[in-house]
C-alpha cells in the first residue's frame, strides 16, 4: 500500500497502487476517489476480464463497518433498473470491500457542468427514475444517505439510456468529505446533505435522502447549487441557516415543479415529503 496526498483537514489514508492484487481476483487500475471512510478503485475481475468498481473501507468505526455490512447484503439482492449491481463482497487485509458493476457514462454533475442547466422536460426522466429508485430502496429499509449529483449515472442498455443509482456505502457525516484521485477537496457531499445528517447523523431516515434528492433537482434546472460555500463551514452554516431558495426564482419552470422542490428542501423532515412516491407526485403534473 501507498499513502496519498490529500489536502489539509483531511487524514491521510492507504491506497493501493495500479496493479496491486485484491485477493486473487482482482487487479486495481486505478484510483477514482477516497475519504475517510474507503477508497475507490477500478478494477478488472482477473479470470473474467469484466471491468468493475470496487470499493475498499479503511474505516475503524465500528458502527460504519456494521453499516456497511448490513446495507451490502441488502442492496446484493436488489434487483431494480436504477439500484447499480453488486458482484461481489469479501475481506481483504482485513478489511472489508464491495464490487460494483462498471458504469461507463457519465454523471449528472459531468452532464451538467458541459451542458449547463436543463429544462423541465429533461429534468422528468431523471426525477422519475431517481425517486422510482429511493422508493424501492427505502421500502427495503436502506437510506443512501450520501446522494449527491456524482453517484447518479446515465449508462445504456441496449439503445435506450438508463439512470443509476451508485455508492450506497457512504454513509457520511461532516466530516466525511470526498477528494478525488488527483487530491483536489470536493465540497459537493455537503451541498446535498440534510441539516439532521450534520445535527443527529445517526437518527437521520429516508427523509435525507429526499432532501438531497430535492437539492440534486434544483441545481440541475438552475445551474447552480442551493446553498454556497467556499469551506466546510460556511457550507455547513449555510444549510443550516440561509434562508431555502425557490428554485423558480432562478429559472422559467412550471410553479408545481419549483414548489415541489422548494418543499423538498425543506430544513424540517416533517415539513418535506413523507416518501419519494409522494415527491413525485407533486412533481408529476409539471411534466403533463
Amino acid at each position: 500500500m501507498s499513502r496519498s496526498t490529500v489536502p489539509p483537514g483531511i487524514p491521510e489514508v492507504p491506497t493501493l497502487a495500479p496493479g496491486a492484487q485484491i485477493t486473487d481476483r482482482y487487479r486495481v487500475s486505478q484510483l477514482l476517489r477516497f475519504d475517510a471512510f474507503s477508497a475507490v478503485y477500478s478494477a478488472t475481475h482477473m479470470l473474467m476480464g469484466r471491468n468493475v468498481e470496487l470499493e475498499l473501507l479503511h474505516t475503524d468505526d465500528v458502527k460504519a463497518i456494521k453499516r456497511f455490512r448490513r446495507a451490502m447484503r441488502l442492496v446484493g439482492m436488489m434487483r431494480h433498473p436504477g439500484v447499480v449491481l453488486v458482484h461481489d463482497v469479501g475481506v481483504f487485509d482485513g478489511r472489508y470491500f464491495v464490487v460494483r458493476e462498471d458504469l461507463t457514462g457519465q454523471t449528472l454533475h459531468e452532464r451538467c457542468r458541459l451542458k449547463g442547466m436543463i429544462t423541465a422536460a429533461q429534468l422528468e426522466p431523471i426525477a422519475f427514475t431517481l425517486l422510482d429508485t429511493l422508493q424501492y430502496v427505502h421500502d427495503r429499509n436502506v437510506v443512501h444517505r450520501g446522494l449527491t449529483n456524482k453517484n447518479v449515472v446515465f449508462t445504456s442498455s441496449g439503445n435506450d439510456e438508463v439512470v443509476k443509482i451508485t455508492n450506497f456505502t457512504l454513509a457520511r457525516d461532516l466530516g466525511a468529505v470526498t477528494t478525488t484521485g488527483f487530491g483536489s477537496l470536493d465540497l459537493s457531499p455537503l451541498v446535498t446533505l440534510a441539516p439532521e445528517q450534520i445535527l443527529e447523523p445517526e437518527t437521520a431516515d429516508h427523509r435525507a435522502d429526499l432532501y438531497a434528492a430535492a437539492a440534486i433537482f434544483f441545481e440541475a434546472i438552475t445551474g447552480a447549487p442551493h446553498v454556497r460555500g467556499k469551506n466546510v463551514a460556511e457550507l455547513a452554516e449555510a444549510v443550516m441557516s440561509a434562508p431555502t431558495p425557490n428554485p423558480g426564482d432562478f429559472a422559467n419552470m412550471p410553479n408545481v415543479l419549483s414548489d415541489a422542490i422548494y418543499r423538498g428542501l425543506s430544513r424540517d423532515p416533517a415539513n418535506r415529503f413523507g416518501s419519494a412516491r409522494e415527491f413525485w407526485d407533486a412533481m408529476a403534473p409539471a411534466f403533463s
